[in-house]
């Protein structure tokens, strides 16, 4: 499993690197967000979010099972699943689309209601480990407004499914869910079998590329083997011991 400090130390360099001199003043929770007008992905359920409130500012990042749409808890801040796709598109309702998905989608929220501002006075930036081993290879969008072409936004309690035009004036909530294996998803190429940790970092800036840091929140979603692999993996490691106790024995043994 990959160094969290390492993981760490990378991230906070590239937020610090945007950031300038700007410092995020974290109020860490977990469970729901805030209402109203939130929308939390392809089902409208909210909950396991890790989420910061920072200055009037609302960030939430989650993983939730894609087959199912089921919550998972994520209240360490890491996600846990099993690696692999969620199944077939007949046997798996969430797999019915695109047919197969990772196991599991990354819901993002931000609500800047309470500084007042809408979100043009803001920037919202990803950035993603999607390596699961020991290294790092961040990936980063600057500008999540940009970046997707189906964002939604929010107006108080009135959401918009976006056309890729960015938020209108007024609008102070914005809302994403991907899955890794969308190209878009910032996991591309993701590798189905890999096992490992990945992180994703949600922040908010002031708006434009050297504004300073508002607002932000991790998450870590582990892909662990399927109970199969890990009694084969038991059963190898019990095969060893026994090997290296008999070749203990034989080596006492008499002449």
């Amino acid at each position: 499993m990959k160094s969290a400090s390492k993981v760490w130390m990378a991230l906070a360099a590239a937020g610090l690197a945007a950031a300038g001199a700007g410092t995020a003043y974290a109020v860490p929770s977990y469970g729901n967000l805030a209402g109203p007008g939130t929308y939390f992905g392809t089902t409208p359920t909210n909950g396991n979010f890790n989420i910061d409130t920072a200055g009037g500012i609302e960030v939430g990042l989650r993983a939730r099972d894609r087959g199912t749409f089921a919550l998972v808890d994520g209240s360490s801040g890491t996600y846990t699943f099993l690696r692999g796709s969620c199944g077939s598109p007949a046997a798996t309702p969430g797999c019915s689309l695109n047919n197969f998905k990772a196991r599991w989608n990354y819901d993002l929220s931000v609500n800047t209601a309470g500084t007042g501002l809408d979100l043009s006075h803001f920037r919202v930036q990803l950035d993603y480990d999607k390596d699961p081993t020991a290294g790092v290879s961040l990936v980063s969008f600057t500008d999540a407004y940009t970046h997707w072409a189906d964002n939604d936004y929010v107006t108080g309690a009135v959401k918009r499914h976006d056309a890729g035009s960015g938020p209108l004036a007024g609008e102070n909530g914005f809302q994403q869910s991907s899955n890794p294996s969308f190209a878009d998803s910032g996991f591309a190429p993701f590798n189905f079998d890999a096992l490992g940790t990945y992180d994703i970092t949600l922040s908010v800036y002031d708006a434009g590329l050297g504004g300073a840091l508002r607002a932000s929140t991790t998450i870590h979603i582990a892909a662990v083997p399927e109970p199969e692999t890990y009694a084969m993996m038991l059963a190898g490691l019990g095969l060893l011991g026994f090997m290296a106790r008999r070749r203990k024995q034989k080596a006492t043994e008499p002449a």
